[in-house]
């Protein structure tokens, strides 16, 4: 499939709209970029106000990927470079084909993330072989416990 911004957009803000408490969310790849444009509100001009958090995992990044799939994800990028107005942990892959290690290492600054090393776990998806991933389970916890302590000003 060919994923367009505006329509993942309209998904996740679909959903969010039907939510009646603060979410933490979880988004894999071009869905974290996506996520965080969204949070920035660069479609929409307004900040999502109900992300309590967001565990962002091997984020997609298409300037550095040159394979074949780099042209389906070009109209999300580039990744946004401000802070994000909630807590964050970016999970990153020494070999991601996505992601390059500086680059990780850039947004989370960015993003004002935090910064989680996966190893040598490829793209960090279901081919990576995780299994139930105990790293990925205690990050989403810590981020609980932090996104349900920390509170960060909202800022368009």
């Amino acid at each position: 499939t060919n994923p367009t911004p505006s329509a993942w957009h309209a998904a996740l803000a679909q959903t969010l709209q039907n939510t009646h408490k603060p979410v933490l969310l979880i988004a894999h790849s071009l869905g974290a970029i996506l996520s965080v444009h969204y949070a920035l509100g660069q479609h929409t001009g307004t900040p999502a106000h109900s992300i309590a958090g967001a565990l962002l995992v091997a984020p997609a990044d298409g300037t550095y990927h040159q394979g074949p799939d780099a042209a389906r994800v070009a109209a999300f990028m580039p990744p946004p470079a401000q802070p994000l107005p909630f807590p964050a942990t970016l999970v990153f892959s020494h070999n991601g084909p996505w992601l390059a290690t500086t680059q990780a290492h850039t947004l989370a600054q960015q993003w004002g993330a935090s910064l989680l090393d996966a190893g040598y776990s490829g793209h960090i998806g279901q081919d990576a072989g995780l299994d139930h991933w105990p790293l990925g389970l205690n990050a989403l916890h810590a981020l609980a416990l932090t996104s349900h302590t920390q509170t960060r000003p909202f800022s368009a």
